[in-house]
């Protein structure tokens, strides 16, 4: 489908849906941009995702909450550290997309670092290729299985459980 802002191709990024939106982010070449395709109209946003945020990752997962919150969590960054990173995303409303595509804010509201002196059984650790989904009707979002070699360098790691975070 022809656009301007039409992504480029692109692998192990994390997708979300709304209708009438289907959200982008991240990518195998890290790139910065969150994109927007409208399904009725065919068209493609771009907005910003600056890397002085959030550093650009692939192998990551992205589930939406609402119609302008979604959360980010874990993946393989630029140099090709896992992330236990999780983000909250707040967007414009969809209704300003056209006016002001760039405005949303970011804010980090978790790091495995920063929550390492909790009991390891109690934080996932550093992760990519794993699922997050969110239940509205309990308000947790669920991370599920993955994959990581946070604790061996020379082995990977599969990883077979699932983590509720509270929103």
């Amino acid at each position: 489908i022809p656009s301007v802002h039409k992504p480029s191709a692109r692998g192990s990024h994390a997708t979300s849906f709304r209708y009438p939106w289907l959200y982008s982010l991240g990518c195998e070449d890290f790139c910065p941009f969150l994109f927007m395709y409208h399904i009725e109209t065919h068209r493609w946003y771009q907005r910003l995702q600056t890397e002085s945020i959030i550093t650009p990752r692939y192998g990551h997962s992205m589930t939406q909450v609402s119609d302008t919150e979604f959360w980010l969590f874990g993946g393989l960054t630029r140099a090709h550290e896992e992330s236990g990173e999780m983000w909250r995303m707040r967007l414009s409303p969809l209704d300003e997309v056209q006016q002001h595509p760039q405005n949303f804010e970011c804010t980090k509201v978790w790091d495995y670092e920063i929550a390492s002196g909790s009991s390891a059984s109690e934080i996932p650790i550093p992760m990519y290729y794993h699922t997050a989904h969110y239940c509205p009707s309990r308000g947790k979002i669920f991370i599920v299985c993955g994959y990581s070699n946070y604790f061996d360098d020379f082995r990977d790691l599969y990883l077979n459980d699932i983590w509720a975070f509270d929103l």
